[in-house]
């Protein structure tokens, strides 16, 4: 069951592969007002058509290149170098460099679709470089707005019990289990006389 997007705020969907009835539901949510900031390599497929194109290399420093709303207070934004959009489809490329942009907007209906090439910058990786931090809170707009994140497109569901628990937790939990089981089997005492020396 999909929950309902509520146009007055912010979605942030990255690094995602969505299909047909997902797309036709963010665009539906740019449309009416909402706010979508869209990372990775598929961030305007279906949302703002023609979608600019994506290729895998980009900038690892990017300037604002046009001053608007969200890039105004931001002098450089370090990324991976990951991703770039080759030319600018229907959108508007607003961050970049020589390798591209890294930053694209396109006004959809009464809404914004802000299309970052790679995700990275909003990463904790680099969160705290250069720009990043700014720029993060520049894409979920006013401070009026409410911001979701959709981690259902990541496997991040209706989960619940030892399902939810990440592998690493999972893997941790067992080992300390085994630890626990063999502290225990060495402090267990022993069955029978002791062995003489020697013997």
């Amino acid at each position: 069951k999909h929950a309902p997007l509520d146009p007055d705020g912010t979605l942030v969907v990255l690094d995602a592969s969505l299909d047909r009835s997902a797309r036709v539901r963010l665009r539906a949510f740019v449309r009416d007002g909402g706010r979508l900031v869209a990372g990775g390599k598929d961030a305007g497929r279906g949302i703002a058509p023609p979608a600019p194109p994506w290729r895998p290399s980009g900038p690892p420093v990017a300037r604002a290149a046009v001053p608007v709303a969200e890039t105004r207070a931001l002098t450089t934004v370090q990324s991976a170098g990951a991703g770039s959009f080759s030319s600018a489809g229907s959108t508007l490329p607003v961050l970049g460099g020589p390798e591209g942009s890294l930053l694209n907007v396109a006004s959809v209906g009464r809404g914004r679709a802000l299309l970052l090439a790679d995700a990275a910058p909003l990463q904790n990786r680099l969160l705290a470089r250069a720009d990043d931090a700014a720029l993060a809170l520049a894409l979920a707009g006013p401070p009026q707005r409410p911001v979701a994140f959709a981690e259902s497109v990541h496997g991040f569901g209706e989960r619940s019990g030892l399902a939810a628990l990440p592998a690493r937790w999972k893997v941790a939990l067992l080992v300390g289990v085994l630890a626990a089981l063999l502290w225990l089997g060495s402090r267990a005492r022993r069955f029978g006389p002791p062995e003489e020396p020697g013997g």
